[in-house]
């Protein structure tokens, strides 16, 4: 798929856990319009966290690594770029820049970056009432 797209994603998910590759997933058996790109800053393929018995963590049982998808055709439809970290968000422009600059526009976002939240830079709004808290130390900036 195109590296650097110049029409928009119709859905774009920032992050590789359970909650963003079921969203991606879902969009695709649904029917969405346009193509899905799923980004993550994790280098492997997405996976089910094993379950840390102390044998596991003792080294004596290996963890077992088990896809996150049962049925891995949706993946078909899914550009999935790993490695790639998002650096700058504009929800104006609908558009995310990842560390390698690549723009990626999209149409619908989801952050499904796992259980921490996100440094912001300063309050944006994400829905109606629901807002970022800042950070003095931002990981992601909203506008470049």
């Amino acid at each position: 798929m195109d590296s650097n797209p110049t029409q928009p994603f119709g859905l774009l998910v920032i992050g590789s856990g359970p909650a963003g590759v079921h969203a991606a997933a879902a969009y695709v058996e649904a029917g969405g319009p346009g193509p899905v790109c799923l980004v993550s800053a994790d280098p492997d393929e997405p996976y089910q966290r094993p379950p840390l018995s102390k044998a596991v963590l003792g080294g004596k049982e290996p963890a077992e690594v088990t896809p996150i998808l049962e049925d891995d055709s949706a993946w078909a439809r899914i550009d999935l770029r790993l490695g790639t970290r998002v650096e700058a968000l504009d929800t104006d422009r609908r558009r995310v820049r990842t560390d390698d600059g690549q723009e990626l526009p999209y149409d619908r976002l989801i952050l499904a970056t796992g259980p921490s939240r996100p440094h912001c830079p300063e309050w944006i709004p994400v829905r109606r009432s629901s807002r970022c808290a800042p950070s003095s130390t931002p990981a992601v900036s909203s506008t470049w």
